[in-house]
This record gives C-alpha cells, sequence and structure tokens, in this order.
C-alpha cells in the first residue's frame, strides 16, 4: 500500500501495482525459492527446524519469506501459516499479511523490519525513498519513489 498525503488529505493505493510494476508484471500468486532453502529446513537466523515439515520461501504479494515470519504473521493474523504456508498466496490473506507488515497495524509496529509507513509518510514527512525501508531497505527505492511519484501527479491532475 502507498499512503500520498495531499493537501492534508491522507489518500490509500495498493503497493499491488507499484510492485507489478518492478516485478515485471509476475502474478499475484507467484512463488520465489531461494537455493539455499532448497538444500536445508533453515531459519533466518540460519539454524535448521525440522517441523512442521514446510519450506518457508516467499510466497504472495510481498514475497513473504522465512519461517520467522510465517509464524508471526500467522500470530498476528490468526492463520495457520506454519501449518498452511501456502495461505500466503490466497489474494485477502495476502493482502492482510502486506498491511499488517508495512504498517502500524495489531501489532503497533511494522512487522517486516521495525518501521512502518506511518513514519515515512505523515503530516510532517513525505519520504518515499526511505520508506522502502519497510521490506527491503533501499534496493531500487529510486524507482519505486519514481512510481509514487507518478502516482501522486496522476491523482493531483484528476483533482482537477
Amino acid at each position: 500500500m502507498i499512503l500520498l498525503m495531499i493537501d492534508g488529505e491522507l489518500i490509500c493505493l495498493p503497493l499491488y501495482y507499484t510492485k507489478q510494476e518492478v516485478k515485471c508484471n509476475r502474478l499475484r500468486k507467484s512463488e520465489k525459492v531461494p537455493a539455499d532453502l532448497m538444500e536445508k529446513k533453515l531459519k533466518h537466523d540460519r539454524t535448521v527446524y525440522t517441523f512442521p515439515d514446510r519450506l518457508y520461501y516467499g510466497r504472495g504479494d510481498v514475497q513473504l519469506t522465512w519461517y520467522e515470519n510465517y509464524e508471526l504473521m500467522g500470530k498476528l493474523l490468526n492463520y495457520p501459516l506454519l501449518k498452511y504456508p501456502e495461505l500466503a498466496l490466497e489474494p485477502e490473506i495476502s493482502a492482510r499479511i502486506m498491511i499488517e507488515g508495512m504498517t502500524r497495524g495489531i501489532s503497533n509496529r511494522g512487522d517486516f523490519t521495525g518501521v512502518s509507513l506511518e513514519n515515512y509518510f505523515n503530516n510532517h514527512k513525505e519520504d518515499p525513498i526511505n520508506a522502502r525501508r519497510i521490506i527491503n531497505g533501499l534496493d531500487q527505492a529510486k524507482k519505486i519513489a519514481d512510481y509514487y511519484n507518478k502516482f501522486l501527479n496522476a491523482i493531483r491532475n484528476s483533482k482537477g
């Protein structure tokens, strides 16, 4: 989701549209399996887990990855994601994961990296470059900020 502050009004746009540009129109139900996860069942800290017998690779709109993230999102949103990680591919669940992970939702923090959209977009700040830190550090931050600015300009122009 992209939050735009236009003339003091908060407008929300699904990040899905910008992710589609960046991901070259990958299908919504995309899955990405890192090579090291195919060889062993590794947690983010690289410790091996044996239960449950599932792999926790990138699924859904935000490419939810790692055992710990499936566990956290499952607890916060009340879904059995550790047992059924493929649930992250369901559009409604994928959207809830994205919103919870990127905003101050149930946990009151950005659950993917500890920062949220509210840290970068509010009445005092509009920082689309650093907002990329919500998901992937500054990876492709300039490109995504350019998409943000195009959306913002289109909305401003449509208001006449």
